[in-house]
């Protein structure tokens, strides 16, 4: 097993192979703190299908946005009345 810090490869014997981004055809950049990342590509989360509806606010709006909350999730207030049931 190799220790911390061993030069050498861990299987095969051969020499390390040691690549430079001339060889690799990418262009070198560096991000804003100057650290030698290379970025090619960021992937953002796609937009999802379902949208948020608006709870309109009333004089007691935690009970309001657990109706509309439990509204769309029926399965979820049967779990919570288990749960309570359990104390």
């Amino acid at each position: 097993m190799p220790r911390r810090g061993d030069r050498r490869p861990a299987r095969g014997g051969g020499p390390a192979v040691k690549w430079s981004a001339r060889e690799t055809d990418v262009t070198e950049s560096r991000n804003a703190r100057l650290a030698p990342t290379i970025v090619k590509r960021a992937f953002a989360p796609s937009p999802r299908a379902e949208k948020t509806e608006p709870v309109e606010a009333a004089k007691q709006p935690k009970e309001v946005l657990m109706k509309a909350i439990l509204k769309g999730q029926p399965k979820l207030e049967t779990d919570l009345v288990v749960q309570a049931r359990r104390f």
